[in-house]
């Protein structure tokens, strides 16, 4: 656990740089059937343009990527970017044309279209007045939504919305960012609530529906059995697979950004996306950068990696205080603000992230990230091979923050679980562990997104890994290959042998003996209490 950095009071409604002013919801977007004035005043500050799309309104931050299609009465809104490694097409327009064909023959024929999808976006299907929205793989583009005196509103910050409709964080989720266990580990809310009451997350795998009678989620993904792979010729076929969807998505990369760079940091799922650039390096560069002594360790094995690879690897080292960069005080009042204070940013991050958003060293940072799923790091963190299934609220609250001693703050979010769980049909499907499942459908979109949110100020992410046909490939693999991270090793092994040979590894001392211990003792008995 850390104190938040302490900052100079900087009233984010006044701001007067131009700079400041465009880190304000950057990359944000905001669709409603109400047109907002893109005023030169708060929050807007000039920086937004308003599109109209039938019966709604799309309002985009100026760094926002908006691609649209038409075809008749449906228009299709992708915001964000995407690409398809397996057909290599990453023109955005060819994609909704696609997806919009494959819409007229069928809701099932649509989402097995951008199941195939890489990139970070959310995408709305409108027809007249009826509105459809669903996101990437793992949910790594925001989307918060409500309605206000039956006025819908999708947006990309809760706190937008706050903003422009005078909403107040609700007393619980006050007194949950407060608590001393909600400020250890990564910091974000249970469940698909926000902190603002009737403001709600979308998650992954749902689709949100707008219709005159109001807004609905259902679950489109995973709905049948998944299948495993069980014996070594399946599996080696799925890493061959794997390797080559990588690979391209890398390539694609390469071509679609002019200033692409990669995330390095030498760990399992950083050393499989490098051994995916292996043919595009020439068109990428790499970085890592270190303002803690976490990330000084990644900055290490990196530098190990770089050197003995020849790549043209950057070391950024963040200052250590934030007097030595312009603009920290009033960066870090916007990134609390675009959080809607939640996220109780370490002052090393406040650091790093007005770093690059006054110094970027790219169009676009690959990341690593939604790798994970396919790892059973819940497995891993707890020592338990297989975890209960189904998973209660109150084993998904144990695996989100250990609250032990507030019992009625416990009980507060085990129901924010309850809730979530009931109405994206959470869980029970055959040959899927629950606990991949909060991985994939909680973690990410719930900590993830928002962190990609606070980068949004700085460049583009985009995330090799977030392919709900890739997650597919490596979720097949028994579970006891998926906790040794056998196909991520025999990914690098295929692609790059000479990666593979450098051995070099990251300790995670999360997972270490007596910490994990610890946490399986602390699973265990918080099961049991009441």
């Amino acid at each position: 656990m850390y104190t938040a950095a302490p900052t100079a009071s900087v009233d984010v409604k006044a701001l007067a740089d131009p700079r400041y002013q465009r880190a304000l919801f950057a990359r944000g977007y905001l669709i409603s059937r109400r047109a907002f004035d893109l005023d030169d005043g708060f929050p807007f500050f000039g920086n937004w343009s308003r599109t109209r799309i039938g019966a709604w309104v799309l309002h985009a931050h100026c760094q926002t990527s908006v691609h649209l299609h038409s075809a008749g009465e449906l228009n299709l809104v992708l915001i964000g970017h995407a690409y398809n490694p397996s057909s290599r097409v990453m023109d955005e327009s060819l994609l909704l044309a696609e997806a919009a064909s494959r819409l007229a023959t069928s809701a099932d024929a649509f989402h097995a279209c951008i199941a195939e999808w890489t990139g970070r976006f959310v995408l709305l299907a409108i027809r007249g007045a009826e509105l459809m929205a669903v996101q990437d793989c793992a949910g790594m583009r925001a989307l918060f939504y409500g309605e206000e005196g039956g006025i819908p509103y999708l947006c990309s910050h809760a706190q937008l919305l706050a903003d422009l409709l005078g909403l107040e964080m609700a007393p619980w989720i006050r007194k949950l960012v407060n608590a001393r266990e909600y400020k250890v580990g990564i910091r974000f809310l249970p469940g698909n609530v926000s902190p603002f009451p009737g403001v709600r997350r979308l998650g992954p795998n749902t689709v949100l529906a707008w219709r005159e009678a109001g807004f609905s989620v259902q679950r489109f993904y995973p709905l049948n059995r998944f299948a495993c792979a069980v014996n070594d010729e399946e599996q080696s076929e799925l890493v061959k697979r794997i390797a080559e969807i990588l690979r391209a998505s890398l390539e694609i990369t390469a071509a679609k950004w002019k200033s692409p760079a990669v995330s390095l940091t030498g760990g399992t799922d950083s050393q499989a996306t490098l051994a995916a650039s292996v043919t595009s390096r020439d068109r990428m560069r790499y970085f890592t950068f270190a303002s803690s002594v976490e990330e000084a360790r990644d900055l290490d094995a990196a530098s190990k990696l770089a050197k003995r690879l020849g790549l043209d690897h950057h070391a950024c080292l963040i200052p250590d205080s934030g007097d030595d960069l312009e603009g920290y005080e009033e960066l870090s009042a916007i990134v609390r603000h675009n959080a809607a204070y939640v996220r109780e940013n370490a002052p090393n991050d406040l650091r790093k992230l007005t770093y690059f958003t006054l110094n970027p060293i790219c169009e676009v940072d690959v990341k690593s990230w939604v790798s994970e799923i396919g790892r059973s790091n819940f497995s891993k963190r707890l020592g338990m091979e297989r975890l209960p299934k189904p998973l209660s609220p109150r084993q998904m609250t144990i695996l989100y923050k250990r609250i032990f001693f507030d019992r009625t703050l416990l009980r507060q979010v085990d129901a924010a679980f309850a809730s979530w769980m009931e109405e994206v049909g959470f869980g029970n499907i055959p040959g899927l562990d629950d606990a991949d499942m909060v991985y994939w459908e909680h973690r990410f979109p719930g900590w993830g997104a928002l962190a990609l949110n606070e980068f949004d100020m700085c460049w583009e992410t985009t995330l090799p890994f977030n392919n709900r046909r890739l997650i597919e490939m490596f979720l097949a693999f028994p579970r006891a290959r998926r906790i040794a991270d056998y196909a991520h090793r025999e990914v690098v092994k295929l692609l790059d042998p000479e990666l593979s040979a450098c051995d070099v590894h990251i300790v995670n001392f999360s997972k270490q003996r007596g910490r994990v211990a610890l946490e399986r003792l602390f699973f265990e008995i918080n099961s049991r209490l009441p």
